[in-house]
């Protein structure tokens, strides 16, 4: 996350090239924040990045809105100085301490309980020269969500009875073309190879006529799936001549 500071109004501002005051951060409970704070003035073209002087000291705090003589709840001054043409200060404010902890789970229930969805904090960061002279921004909100993922919940175990794998599902060779016969109106076509535990729902059907057949027969196709091992196929009008397939769909 980057973050910009306004020297002149010690405000955190939305950028590089837009003043408009930031009043609120957002964060996740449990995660190891990657902050880089850029300080800036403004030039006659617009923001300016500033390097501070060697030897500032920097902090981070936040605290529970109104408490200000209490703990910080998190906390970071190890801030590293930008190198070469950088510009930006890096820090790495831990968002997994026992205070917010506490916070976002006031029974004390861990896991097992319902927690709290979010806490709001407030916020500060403050900058000493080396002549010891302290500024700081103006207090901002900072808005901590509790994390979904504790790494203690374990995996869920499969329902009985456990739905097939999607290989289990797609692997089979559900389709296949049949042959038809001149004058033969009922074709029967073995399953069991398909090793299906339920008869299917049903199946799409299409025909396929030789181009010579004009017109085709009037047919209508009608399918019993009466088993798992067997797809029982009619047609109400048996083909005149050969030629003729039926292409089958099953549906699990």
């Amino acid at each position: 996350m980057n973050l910009y500071i306004d020297l002149d109004r010690s405000q955190l501002v939305a950028g590089p090239s837009n003043s408009g005051p930031v009043t609120s951060l957002s964060f996740k409970r449990g995660d190891a924040a990657a902050l880089q704070v850029t300080f800036q003035q403004l030039g006659t073209s617009g923001y300016v990045p500033v390097v501070l002087p060697a030897g500032t000291g920097f902090k981070l705090g936040l605290k529970v809105p109104g408490q200000y003589d209490s703990a910080f709840v998190v906390y970071c001054d190890a801030w590293t100085a930008p190198s070469g043409d950088g510009t930006a200060y890096a820090l790495q404010p831990s968002f997994n301490t026992t205070a917010l902890n506490a916070l976002l789970d006031p029974a004390g229930g861990g896991s097992g309980g319902t927690g709290l969805a979010q806490v709001s904090l407030m916020g500060e960061i403050a900058w000493i020269d080396p002549s010891g002279r302290e500024t700081s921004t103006k207090t901002f909100t900072v808005v901590v969500s509790n994390d979904v993922i504790k790494d203690d919940e374990g995996v869920p175990a499969d329902a009985t009875p456990p739905y097939p794998a999607p290989a289990a599902l797609f692997t089979r060779a559900l389709a296949g073309t049949v042959a038809l016969a001149a004058g033969q109106s009922d074709y029967a076509v073995d399953l069991t190879s398909l090793g299906l535990s339920a008869p299917p729902r049903g199946a799409l059907l299409s025909l396929a006529a030789p181009s010579s057949a004009v017109p085709a027969f009037g047919i209508r196709m009608v399918s019993s799936l009466s088993t798992a091992v067997s797809l029982a196929l009619h047609t109400d009008a048996p083909p005149s001549a050969t030629g003729f397939s039926l292409t089958y769909l099953l549906l699990p």
